[in-house]
Parts: C-alpha cells; structure tokens; sequence
C-alpha cells in the first residue's frame, strides 16, 4: 500500500525506467548460444533448434515458443518479444553504434531477451500491435541515446519524460527529429503503424 503523499510514477516515467533497467541488464554476460533458427522453429534453453516441448516449452528463447517461452508470457495479450526481436533486428540495431563504441559487441540478443523475462508486462499492455510499438520505442530511445549522441498518449509523450526540456517545445527540433525517426524506422522494421503523436 502506497503511502499517503508519495509521488505517483506516471506511464512514460515506467518505460523510461524499464528502458534502462533492460539496458543494465543486458550489460551482463551472457553464455546462450544465438540459434539462427528458422521462424517456424524454436530455439530452446540450450540453444538449439527443434520443434518439440524440450525445444519450444520451458526456456525457450525464440520462435513459435509455447508455456511462456522468450519472454512471452503475460497472460494478457500483446507481443512475443522473442519472436518480434529477431537476431536479425537485435544485429541490424547494433550495427549502428559506431567502431569507436566500446561495448558495441557486449550486448546480446540473448542476453536482453533474458532481461526480458524480468519485466513480464513489457510489450504485454494491449495487442500485439501495441507491444510492437513499445518495442520499437524502447529501441529507439535506446538507440538514441546509447548508439547517438509507446505509451498510450503516443512516442511523443515519450520523449517529452525522457528529454522534454532539452527537444520538445522546439528547444532541438533537430535531435526531437533524429529520435522519431528511428521509432518509425524500428516500427517498419515490425510492420507496425507507429500510430499517432509522434512528436512533442
């Protein structure tokens, strides 16, 4: 129970928090091995490809996994983060760190996917459209601010928690614009309208 008084913690307050609790999270090693599976076969817990429960139930890191595996479950809907970040997009996003970015080879695909499963409700607070959203917008604050210098109320409220005195109101249309655009692009990247409000 809350106590009287104490502050409330707003919705782009939670994903800003959530967003760096992943990226710490996804700072440590990881020992999983990437699959490589075929999208309609799963990756288990040992990194291996196969379509059986010993593959695609308990622990299973990506592809049409069952009883919760890669960090789908949540019992409310939403997407299945492991089968949305694909290696493919995981790689595709780390690309875009520059050579002289120390840690560009220290993040994992797995090892955020592992993070992942701390935060059953990530991705999980609608449809499956709206989880990609969220994805897409985790990505690209992370991005932005890691790699370069959605909440209901759409990316711009977003942005507005994160950095809303230093670009929204345009104080920095320039940096403002250089955030959405990797949200949109991330949204392409998921097939998924990046829906209203983008800016703020």
């Amino acid at each position: 129970m809350a106590k009287a008084g104490a502050p409330r913690v707003s919705a782009p307050q939670q994903l800003v928090t959530l967003g760096l609790a992943l990226l710490c999270a996804v700072a440590g090693p990881a020992a999983a091995q990437n699959c490589g599976c075929q999208p309609n076969v799963c990756c288990s817990k040992f990194g291996y490809c196969g379509t059986t429960d010993e593959y695609c139930g308990d622990g299973c890191q990506s592809g049409p996994c069952r009883s919760g595996g890669g960090g789908s479950s949540s019992g409310g809907g939403g997407a299945n983060v492991a089968s949305v970040v694909t290696g493919s997009f995981f790689n595709g996003i780390k690309s875009q760190a520059g050579n002289g970015c120390e840690g560009k080879n220290f993040y994992t695909r797995s090892a955020f996917l592992s993070a992942v499963k701390a935060y059953p409700g990530f991705a999980h607070g609608g449809s499956a459209v709206q989880g990609k959203r969220e994805i897409a917008a985790f990505f690209a604050h992370a991005t932005h601010e890691t790699a370069h210098g959605v909440v209901p109320q759409g990316f711009g409220a977003t942005t507005r928690a994160i950095n809303g005195a230093l670009e929204c109101g345009g104080n920095n249309p320039a940096q403002m614009n250089a955030r959405v655009g990797y949200y949109r692009q991330y949204c392409r990247q998921l097939g998924v309208d990046p829906g209203p409000n983008l800016t703020c």
